[in-house]
């Protein structure tokens, strides 16, 4: 960026598939930072015009910018995926109550039920207490942002508990997979397909078998193509906001 602006260039548009330090939005306890904002001020500092994020973690993160903000969300590419005749009997589920909003969204997308899962957090551990929602004889569907440690593969339990049937799939945005989340693949044979998108480099070490990644550089171009024209990108922000 700072290149560019030694170049003069006349605008500059950073384009952050995956925005660093998303889950540090807040302080969770005393004297921690605030490492969104810090990426947030390093940007405009630099001299960045225009930020373009997918699928932030907190939607608060908007508002640490003082620039234009276009909040892009993968949704409609990965509820394309599960729009399937043979995802008819399956029900989109939310891994916990702060991801409810975006379960909606692909639930009301690909017009199968919803299904809210309650996480309680005991020390540096959490499970899950409640399922609400009927998920008795459907194959979940589990949504999230991030899949990085993999502890969201570690909440089928209490879904076949309730009466969930067949193969769970997975649908997350950002694979940063971890080794512990390979793991888990590997040893849960009720996982079918872990789907997510390209904002985070796959390496070859990490191609799992069941991991099935959809290229979110079709819908980028199209929206650099229209932000360089100055054409209205309304359309495409429409399933951003959660």
């Amino acid at each position: 960026i700072d290149a560019f602006r030694r170049a003069s260039a006349h605008s500059i548009t950073a384009v952050i598939p995956y925005f660093p330090y998303a889950r540090q939005e807040r302080m969770a306890r005393g004297r921690e930072a605030i490492s969104a904002r810090v990426v947030a001020n390093m940007l405009e500092l630099l001299g960045t015009s225009r930020v373009m994020f997918v699928d932030i973690h907190s939607r608060a993160i908007q508002g640490f910018f003082n620039i234009p903000v276009d909040p892009i969300s993968a949704m409609p590419l990965l509820a394309g995926y599960f729009r399937k005749e043979k995802f008819r009997n399956a029900a989109i589920v939310s891994p916990d109550v702060g991801r409810a909003g975006l379960a909606g969204r692909y639930a009301e997308a690909t017009n199968l039920p919803l299904v809210v899962m309650h996480k309680r957090r005991t020390g540096v551990d959490t499970h899950t207490t409640h399922v609400v929602g009927d998920i008795e004889g459907r194959s979940p569907i589990i949504i999230d942002d991030v899949i990085a440690s993999g502890s969201v593969l570690k909440q089928l339990d209490a879904l076949y508990e309730k009466g969930a049937c067949g193969k769970a799939y997975f649908c997350i945005t950002h694979p940063v997979l971890l080794p512990t989340a390979l793991e888990i693949l590997d040893s849960d044979d009720r996982i079918e397909k872990l789907v997510v998108t390209n904002t985070v480099p796959v390496p070859l070490e990490k191609r799992h078998p069941k991991l099935e990644i959809i290229s979110v550089a079709p819908l980028l171009a199209d929206i650099i193509q229209r932000v360089h024209d100055g054409v209205s990108i309304s359309d495409r922000l429409k399933g951003s906001i959660y």
